[in-house]
């Protein structure tokens, strides 16, 4: 039986001057401790979107390892690059490949396929701040800091922060909302936050906890609330 996978790779740009790409850095997008009105005490930037997957570096290369996968799963890799400043006008890049240990996505196997060759244009402030925004990144950033709010909120009302809990789902559904429009996605999102404040700025039974805690971490490796892999529709 073939296997058939489908990966989606949402590429988060961070640098000062680029088109094409949203920047993390300082913005709504960064929850950092050092961002702007940072919800959370984590001081890297890109500790949300990396964590759920392992990541090793080698040299020039990054690579993040998966898992394990089962035919049609379908799974969000959200990565955020970081380029050096450069030239107005001039292009930079990245490579995406795709391997696995049992060589199905190499050279002669079944899901064998060309790597992905990304650009992306310098540019200066003004043409950065004009182009549109990527909905697929937005929800997909969204839903990686919506999930990591709720573990970090848990966390909080089980040492009896139930005002911190509070705060860090609050200002987590302000910041999405100040991007969401009227994108009913990321609006519905917003509008569960809320919902969960009220009962995570409460007591909660451990068992509750530990189902919200585990139910996010499933979201966070594009998996369902409770641990299944999400299929191709």
């Amino acid at each position: 039986m073939t296997q058939r996978f489908s990966i989606l790779l949402v590429a988060v740009l961070a640098t000062a001057s680029m088109v094409s790409a949203q920047t993390v850095v300082n913005t709504k997008h960064d929850l950092s401790s050092s961002g702007p009105g940072a919800t959370t005490n984590v001081g890297r930037v890109c500790v949300f979107c990396h964590t759920p997957h392992q990541a090793a570096a080698a040299g020039n290369r990054t690579f993040v390892s998966l898992g394990d996968l089962v035919s049609e799963q379908v799974v969000e890799v959200v990565l955020r690059l970081s380029f050096p400043f450069g030239l107005v006008g001039r292009e930079t890049g990245a490579i995406v490949a795709l391997a696995d240990r049992d060589g199905v996505f190499g050279p002669g196997g079944m899901g064998a396929a060309e790597a992905a060759r990304l650009t992306w244009t310098y540019a200066d402030d003004r043409a950065n701040d004009e182009q549109p925004r990527d909905r697929d990144v937005d929800r997909a950033v969204a839903h990686l800091f919506a999930a990591r709010a709720r573990q970090e909120a848990v966390q909080r009302n089980r040492v009896g922060d139930y005002a911190g809990a509070r705060h860090i789902l609050d200002a987590t559904a302000a910041r999405i909302r100040e991007y969401a429009g009227s994108d009913p996605e990321l609006r519905s999102l917003v509008d569960a936050l809320i919902q969960e404040e009220v009962v995570l700025a409460a007591p909660m039974a451990e068992p509750s906890r530990k189902r919200m805690y585990a139910a996010s971490a499933n979201l966070m490796r594009s998996r369902d609330a409770s641990g299944r892999s999400v299929k191709r529709a």
